[in-house]
């Protein structure tokens, strides 16, 4: 139930900005009508977009030659990008309510939260980021959230129940050990 909502919101609000770049005066939706055991929190504002990952034809990067950086809250430069990490945290329930599509049984939701201090955030959420696990898996983000209003972008990636630590790639080539940052 909670997918098929996710979907729905993910629609109404592709829908909302498809119109909105078109010059289209349509209304914003604020509220989708939900029953009570299985409401989202209602924490999301009319700026938030929620925006599913995509696959690209861009492959992983290559696993670098170099140790992974230890992530802190410190800006960091990215490609064309700088940010600060926010927050990271490992629950089965997600962000928010927000879990992606694709998590499958055994595996819980990492969630990495960044600011952006500088550069554009819609290229930015458009990233597809992976992560490598302690046992050497790796997995693409599941589904990017995009808060224009706090600048912030928070990618929600499907990992191993089992796993413990985790390495965090963007396409640039940058790697970050989220260990540090993990709640």
């Amino acid at each position: 139930m909670k997918t098929k909502r996710f979907q729905l919101v993910i629609l109404l609000v592709t829908v909302s900005l498809l119109a909105s770049a078109c010059g289209s005066q349509a209304p914003a939706a604020t509220a989708i009508p939900t029953n009570t055991d299985t409401a989202v929190p209602p924490t999301a504002t009319p700026t938030d977009t929620a925006v599913p990952a995509t696959p690209t034809a861009t492959p992983l990067p290559p696993t670098p030659t170099t140790p992974a950086v230890p992530a802190s809250t410190s800006p960091v430069t990215v490609g064309a990008f700088q940010i600060s990490f926010e927050t990271v945290t490992v629950s089965d329930s997600g962000y928010n309510g927000f879990v992606p599509a694709s998590l499958a049984a055994g595996q819980t939701v990492l969630t990495v939260q960044v600011k952006l201090d500088k550069g554009d955030l819609s290229a930015l959420s458009q990233l597809s980021v992976s992560v490598v696990d302690d046992s050497g898996a790796r997995t693409q983000s599941g589904t990017t959230l995009s808060v224009d209003a706090k600048s912030e972008v928070i990618w929600l990636i499907p990992v191993a129940k089992t796993a413990h630590s985790y390495t965090l790639y963007f396409p640039s080539g940058e790697a970050f050990d989220l260990s540090p940052l993990i709640h």
